[in-house]
């Protein structure tokens, strides 16, 4: 949110203003994550947008009756909250009145993913190594 305006990417924008909400043109992918990282709070129906604003530790609302990312409603970083406004709007209050949600990571969610994917690689190609020696050393 910038202030206490909201903003919405959508597209072709309407032509008629929304009370307390800027609309723009869709953002592309690294404009949009900003605006997430910076934002308040996240409205979203989009389980990829759940998942973001979980890694960045921004609250998110997903206007939903279901999710494919429960872990995020499991830590607290979203709250599935259906479809009728006034739920919308108890959801958007409760996130609101949270603290960080920095510490409430799923595991793994630590941006070391490259790291662990890079370590299983080298110990797969060393048993492999060490598997081909045994073979040749007993031909």
């Amino acid at each position: 949110m910038i202030g206490r305006t909201g903003l919405n990417p959508v597209g072709p924008a309407p032509e008629a203003p929304l009370n307390g909400i800027l609309l723009t043109e869709p953002l592309g992918y690294v404009d949009f994550l900003c605006l997430m990282k910076h934002a308040r709070i996240v409205v979203t129906d989009s389980g990829g947008i759940q998942e973001e604003t979980t890694g960045l530790g921004v609250p998110c609302v997903t206007v939903r009756n279901n999710t494919e990312r429960p872990v995020t409603i499991e830590k607290g970083t979203n709250i599935l909250a259906g479809t009728r406004s006034e739920r919308i709007k108890n959801a958007i209050r409760q996130q609101m009145a949270r603290k960080s949600l920095h510490q409430r990571l799923p595991e793994k969610w630590d941006g070391q993913a490259a790291t662990r994917i890079v370590a299983t690689l080298i110990q797969v190609q060393t048993q492999a190594d060490e598997h081909l020696s045994v073979q040749t050393a007993t031909v």
